[in-house]
């Protein structure tokens, strides 16, 4: 049951993008609006009839949870050699955390940001500005710097500028915590130690 739940939560965790409170704010131009996309998932799942009928409470609410946080970071390692039905509930919103987090980069962000050399850079000045303990100003000017350059470049077509800068503005001081490493490495997999921090 508790893969079928974290297979449910893959599923819907991001249909707040087709939500008309985001869509169609984001449709015209404002990129931020998409932060309430997550709440707005975890709500439709959680009332959905059909899934009371295959879920307890318990596990709705906890369908609820791992929708509603799926773009966080995952914050601590996971419980190792601990079955309880605590630990395994935080297990399971970090791992659907991971998910996310992992192919945030690898299937969302055009490949030709790959090609742009200039975006290592940037993707490393955003890391340190996050661990030096930056406000998200910084990291907001530092997106921009990089706008900028892609936008007098000659080295791309007016639509995959358009495209890149859709793909910029959704970078954030949260996603990057986890996600900057995995762009600049271009490593799309993960493992988990003995400890259970996930590397």
């Amino acid at each position: 049951m508790d893969r079928l739940m974290m297979i449910q939560a893959m599923i819907d965790h991001d249909l707040g993008y087709a939500m008309d409170p985001v869509i169609i704010q984001i449709n015209q131009g404002d990129f931020g609006a998409d932060a309430g996309h997550a709440l707005l998932a975890a709500k439709y799942t959680r009332e959905r009839e059909d899934l009371q009928k295959i879920f307890s409470l318990r596990q709705i609410k906890l369908l609820h949870m791992m929708i509603l946080t799926h773009d966080y970071p995952p914050d601590s390692p996971l419980a190792i050699n601990n079955n309880s039905p605590e630990a395994r509930a935080k297990n399971m919103i970090k791992l659907v955390r991971i998910a996310d987090n992992t192919h945030a980069f690898e299937d969302k962000l055009p490949e030709l940001m790959y090609k742009y050399p200039a975006t290592l850079a940037y993707m490393k000045l955003i890391e340190i500005a996050i661990r030096s303990g930056a406000d998200n100003q910084m990291v907001e000017d530092i997106k921009q710097q990089l706008k900028k350059e892609i936008q007098s470049s000659d080295e791309f077509s007016e639509d995959d500028k358009a495209a890149l800068a859709n793909a910029i503005s959704m970078i954030s001081a949260r996603t990057a915590q986890f996600t900057v490493g995995r762009i600049c490495g271009n490593r799309p997999e993960v493992a988990v130690d003995h400890t259970g921090k996930v590397i």
